[in-house]
């Protein structure tokens, strides 16, 4: 609306969230800063492995990826807004697959690195977890590796 100051301008809800997605997405191209991703490991609900096990996804994954993942994942806790630094990577697709009366979901996967190893950010199409939790792969179990506990603050850094 034009006003006595110059124009008026209302933004709904969808609209807000698109400009606040460009503003990251900017603000993380003009400043260059760390766009690792921080968030406390906490355990998951013990299905990772049963999926990340899948032949079907460790084709993929060790094509895709470089590597084929260990089965399971590590469970980071992150606040959600941590997401948009991933808005301007280009995900890498795992496709979803049927087999035996099953369907298993895609996902998108992110090159990562986590304390100067080799992980991927692991984002399912269908997930038990809320958009608070974000999963790692790795070639190997994570937690053993770099002697990670429930409670630690880690940074992962998308590539």
């Amino acid at each position: 609306k034009p006003t006595a100051k110059g124009m008026a301008i209302s933004l709904a809800e969808k609209g807000r969230g698109e400009l606040t997605t460009w503003h990251n997405e900017l603000r993380a191209i003009f400043l260059k800063r760390d766009q690792g991703i921080s968030g406390t490991v906490i355990s998951g609900v013990k299905e990772g492995n049963y999926y990340v096990s899948q032949e079907e996804y460790q084709n993929q994954f060790a094509e895709k990826l470089g590597f084929r993942a260990f089965p399971g994942t590590l469970n980071l806790k992150i606040n959600k807004e941590e997401l948009s630094k991933l808005s301007h990577k280009k995900p890498i697709r795992i496709e979803g697959f049927s087999k035996e009366e099953r369907t298993f979901g895609g996902l998108a996967c992110y090159k990562a690195t986590l304390r100067f190893q080799r992980v991927a950010i692991a984002i399912p199409d269908r997930t038990t977890h809320g958009d608070d939790v974000l999963e790692i792969i790795a070639p190997f179990n994570l937690k053993e590796a770099l002697g990670l506990k429930d409670g630690d603050v880690i940074k992962v850094v998308p590539l």
